[in-house]
């Protein structure tokens, strides 16, 4: 191999590695910027006093199986069911949102649970079925039929 072919080949290779720091650089900017706007979302979540609830929902084929998670909650947790939503509001225990975040001053302005979840297809409202098993929800929700 010539001196020229070799610098030809150092050359290709390192303008591959630029491309890549370049490609790598601007995937973690896009990554950054996810990170900056859930931690906004979060902080004006903070700021107006709820935190969400754990929610899951899984395609069961005919119909979606939603799980919603609520530790802490006193009394009624109020879920809302619409054909492509589901809304979930409840109170917080102060004792638990105590134990939970601590005693830091900003923790103490939460106060409920509160959280609005897009469901990928329609739902039928009317046949839906909701159990509750202490601060665990479980709503079998039939999919709306064509």
């Amino acid at each position: 191999m010539s001196a020229d072919e070799f610098f030809a080949i150092a050359e290709r290779v390192s303008r591959m590695i630029r491309r890549r720091m370049y490609e790598l650089a601007e995937e973690l900017e896009k990554q950054y910027s996810e990170i900056e706007r859930l931690f906004d979302e979060r902080l004006k979540m903070v700021n107006e006093g709820f935190v969400e609830p754990l929610v899951s929902v899984v395609d069961r084929g005919d119909h979606y199986l939603i799980i919603v998670e609520a530790p802490g909650v006193k009394g009624r947790l109020d879920i809302k069911l619409e054909e492509r939503s589901i809304s979930i509001d409840g109170y917080l225990d102060e004792s638990f949102a105590r134990e939970a975040f601590g005693d830091v001053v900003w923790a103490r302005r939460i106060r409920r649970v509160h959280g609005t979840y897009m469901l990928p297809e329609d739902i039928d409202i009317e046949r839906a079925r909701l159990e509750r098993r202490g601060n665990t929800v479980i709503i079998v929700a039939p999919k709306r039929r064509g």
